[in-house]
């Protein structure tokens, strides 16, 4: 299965006005607006497979960088539950408190990790390598891993520790080093699987905007040859 976002960058969205009229007469209207187009965020793949990762062996910059591609599928999914709940409550669906109860539900980052991994399949083994390899370095630090139940909350869980105590991570850079790897591959994955609409038959992963979708495949692959 692969993980799409709906209609949400179909042109006739961009400047999406959405209405309903109240059962007594009145209009009720919220205008929605992207900002951001389609495409904008090919361009930081180009940098990050022919720039940053090229360049940089360090990995704990290497798992952040690989991490901008999830911060990147938020701000896809964010848009997502947004023109969804509006739709909702404009057709009456909710009231304003589950509205505003909803949108506030739907900024909270673990939401939205989850709502790009919804439809993700998780059957390839570096999955569970990830996992086991992050497991295995909280046992080396002590560090209760009990209520992480997920890749994704391995992966949000490591990636907050390099934010705010990356000190306490630096004796373990070979440990880091290796899934730092692993977790390279599964963005590689994650790019395979994720369409910028349901229509869409091409993964959203690019090596270089300036090339075809075919050759990118081929370059990627060429990368990333045990996959």
């Amino acid at each position: 299965m692969s993980a799409n976002f709906g209609d949400l960058y179909s042109s006739q969205l961009k400047n999406r006005e959405i209405k309903e009229a109240k059962s007594n007469g009145s209009l009720r209207k919220i205008n929605l607006r992207l900002i951001h187009e389609k495409y904008h965020h090919l361009l930081f793949f180009k940098h990050l497979y022919s720039y940053i990762l090229p360049n940089n062996t360090n990995p704990f910059f290497r798992y952040i960088s690989l991490y901008q591609v999830i911060e990147i599928l938020m701000s896809f999914a964010f848009d997502d539950i947004y023109f969804s709940v509006i739709s909702s409550y404009n057709t009456g669906a909710c009231t304003k408190n589950e509205l505003r109860e909803r949108l506030q539900e739907s900024t909270k980052e673990k939401e939205l990790i989850n709502r790009i991994y919804d439809n993700v399949s998780q059957t390839d083994p570096y999955y569970n390598d990830f996992i086991e390899a992050v497991k295995s370095l909280f046992v080396l630090m002590g560090k209760d891993s009990s209520k992480l139940n997920s890749f994704q909350d391995y992966m949000y869980t490591l990636r907050n520790m390099i934010i705010h105590e990356m000190r306490n991570l630096l004796e373990y850079s070979e440990e880091m080093t290796a899934i730092a790897e692993c977790y390279e591959k599964l963005i590689f994955i994650l790019l395979q699987d994720c369409k910028l609409d349901k229509n869409d038959k091409k993964g959203l992963f690019v090596l270089d905007k300036d090339y075809s979708w075919k050759i990118n495949k081929r370059k990627m692959r060429e990368v990333y040859n045990d996959i």
